[in-house]
């Protein structure tokens, strides 16, 4: 799917920020253009979980590590692939928040996605995807952008679909995210901009180890 990058807010705009990287901070939008070769999530062989302001927990494979001052810092990216749905109309694009993700819905995007083997699924108020968006489906996908004054946004839509005279997309941002993180006591936990701002060259430095 894309280049890997890792930013502190893919989901903007139209988009609320996702509860578990709401405290991040700035993005690394030079590093993911640099990086031209995808990390393959299976060849990660650590896994951890990411800690929501609410105490829930998102499954992250660990892409790489630092250690400073006897602290170990992260980058993460969801086993999942986190998506968001959207409704399209004369108002524009709107999210679609997962309590007003119906049973027609979920049926409508289960029957045009089944042919891949995805399902997509609500985990602590998030939607994830289950199952693999493989080269060959992705390659197919169109794709949206969606800016303001500061940055620009890429996703590709993994369905389009209508229900009662309404169009609704599937996307899924074309450089998945990463999660900057502290481990504390075995689980991760989102760092704010002062505590990133520490350790965002450290993190580059792993990342760019880690894909060349």
């Amino acid at each position: 799917m894309g280049d890997w990058g890792f930013t502190s807010s893919s989901m903007q705009h139209a988009f609320a920020v996702p509860q578990f990287v709401s405290a991040c901070g700035s993005t690394f939008d030079l590093l993911a253009a640099r990086t031209m070769d995808p990390i393959d999530p299976s060849n990660m062989i650590e896994s951890i979980a990411l800690l929501g302001e609410d105490k829930s927990e998102l499954d992250c494979h660990v892409v790489a590590d630092v250690d400073l001052d006897g602290e170990r810092f992260v980058l993460l990216t969801p086993k999942k692939t986190w998506v968001s749905i959207v409704r399209d109309d004369e108002d524009g694009v709107l999210e679609v928040p997962p309590e007003d993700f119906t049973e027609q819905l979920k049926a409508a995007f289960a029957a045009e996605l089944s042919s891949k083997n995805l399902v997509i699924t609500v985990v602590s108020g998030e939607y994830l995807l289950e199952g693999t968006v493989s080269d060959d489906f992705s390659e197919t996908c169109d794709s949206m952008s969606i800016s303001d004054e500061d940055d620009e946004d890429s996703f590709l839509i993994l369905a389009d679909i209508e229900v009662d005279y309404a169009q609704y997309l599937l996307l899924a941002p074309e450089m998945p995210a990463m999660f900057a993180a502290r481990v504390r006591d075995g689980k991760a936990v989102a760092l704010d901009e002062k505590e990133l701002a520490k350790v965002e060259s450290h993190l580059e430095e792993a990342l760019e180890a880690r894909v060349n």
